[in-house]
């Protein structure tokens, strides 16, 4: 379902965009997403970007936001109140429309911080560093100024488990952090799987002691008060108010993404209850429901018991995907959709040994050490990864996830396919302090775990070594 969502908001930005002229490409293949957009795109969200500037425009940019969080916590405060085998089957698809519309709010606003929008600001703000600084300087400055520099969900939820060991275990502390901190079991549907991973990182942190909790609960602290110092030296640096103004809207901007990511990617684990009750009832496959089914099919499935059948359902796990042309969405699956997919992004399916990709520099540096590939597939893959992930190796991944941050502690550098200078693997980088490199596309396909790799974060290159 998210899919769907990713499609219908990219469709969607016609509209903000005052232009639909732009073409994207979203496919689900064997449970791992995969994005494209054109230039023309590019082009467009880079001209409308411009708009940020205006302090007035970003000002009711981040009035929207914090409105579409609002409404989509009503939603689901409004959701866990009710009984929901004591329903109607038409009251649990009302349920459904009003979680797709909310989602869809949250996603809407969550593709203005990715990299088509935020490279203008981020130009704007490199050309000032070189006018004002010598070279070996700028790279320091932009991460600075392009940190948070806040309390953020990763910080928050990190010192939340630290409050629930520090006055002892409780399952029920502990499964409430689940829901509030929802967006670290994205693909994960399992509330005993997720309690249990989060029961064991709470005990990790008991059994360090209660003077290195309270040390560490501190140091997180201490840290974003050393950031908010760091940014306003580096403020102090930029003489132009435009290049000022961009550095505050995209720190701002990288804390909101996580915000915003804190609703969608938690969102199915947060509404759970009702696709289970719904598949409960009529007697389908939980996770067929989750994998493969779309919304006005599980609206169809919950008022009427129409299934999908057997022949879609397989065609749907190995592929679909939707295309986005001029405002208007096509869905397909199986070969068909994987024929319109080659069309579009060729590269993707290229079997051809890739040596190099090239992305955008999130943080400065040059690293080289064995890759580790990692599938946002749910804890239970994590779980293995978090034994398994060996300190100074490379992560490698999609797109990273906030409960990827126990992984990314370890890394030498981190490297994705999405993502811009806002994304959530540039903050964890900048955190701690290691090389990283987004926007790659087809890093994930070109490196498996296990090869030796260059990463040049100061050029954007990742290389076989």
């Amino acid at each position: 379902m998210l899919v769907q969502l990713w499609a219908e908001s990219y469709a969607g930005l016609a509209q903000p965009l005052h232009d639909e002229s732009f073409g994207a490409l979203v496919c689900n293949q064997n449970r791992t997403t995969f994005m494209y957009v054109d230039n023309r795109f590019e082009a467009i969200a880079s001209k409308y970007a411009e708009n940020f500037l205006d302090e007035g425009f970003a000002k009711r940019f981040f009035a929207s936001t914090k409105k579409a969080r609002d409404n989509f916590a009503e939603v689901y405060s409004s959701f866990c109140q009710q009984n929901l085998k004591a329903l109607p089957d038409s009251k649990l698809a009302d349920l459904a429309k009003e979680y797709r519309n909310a989602l869809y709010g949250v996603d809407l606003l969550f593709h203005y911080s990715q990299a088509e929008f935020t490279d203008t600001l981020k130009r704007i703000l490199e050309q000032e560093l070189a006018r004002v600084l010598p070279q070996d300087k700028r790279a320091t400055a932009l991460s600075d100024l392009l940190m948070p520099a806040r309390l953020d969900y990763i910080k928050r939820e990190e010192i939340g488990l630290l409050d629930i060991a520090l006055a002892g275990l409780n399952d029920a502390a502990l499964l409430q952090h689940t829901l509030d901190y929802a967006a670290f079991f994205y693909n994960s549907y399992d509330s005993k799987n997720n309690l249990e991973f989060t029961r064991q990182r709470a005990r990790a942190m008991e059994e360090k002691g209660k003077e290195w909790m309270e040390k560490r609960r501190a140091a997180i602290e201490e840290g974003v008060r050393h950031e908010q110092e760091w940014q306003q030296e580096q403020l102090k640096r930029l003489k132009d108010a435009k290049a000022r103004h961009a550095a505050l809207f995209l720190s701002q901007l990288a804390f909101d993404r996580l915000e915003l990511k804190n609703w969608w990617a938690g969102a199915e684990y947060r509404f759970v209850g009702l696709f289970r009750e719904i598949a409960r009832r009529r007697a389908v496959p939980f996770n067929e429901v989750m994998d493969v089914y779309l919304f006005d099919d599980i609206y169809a499935l919950a008022e009427n018991g129409t299934e999908l059948a057997r022949k879609e359902v397989d065609a749907r796990r190995e592929f679909y995907g939707f295309q986005v042309n001029d405002g208007a969405i096509t869905f397909s699956s199986g070969d068909r959709a994987v024929k319109a997919a080659k069309i579009i992004v060729p590269a993707h399916f290229d079997n051809k040994p890739i040596d190099e990709v090239k992305g955008s520099p999130a943080n400065p540096g040059i690293a080289t050490g064995e890759v580790y590939l990692v599938k946002v597939v749910g804890v239970d893959r994590l779980a293995d990864d978090l034994k398994n992930f060996k300190q100074g190796q490379i992560l490698v991944t999609t797109m990273t996830q906030p409960s990827m941050v126990l992984l990314a502690q370890k890394a030498a550098a981190i490297v994705t396919d999405e993502g811009g200078v806002t994304s959530h693997a540039a903050v964890l980088a900048r955190e701690f302090g290691v090389p990283c490199i987004v926007g790659c596309h087809v890093a994930t396909r070109a490196f498996k775990t296990g090869d030796r790799i260059k990463v040049d974060a100061n050029k954007g290159i990742v290389r076989r070594a």
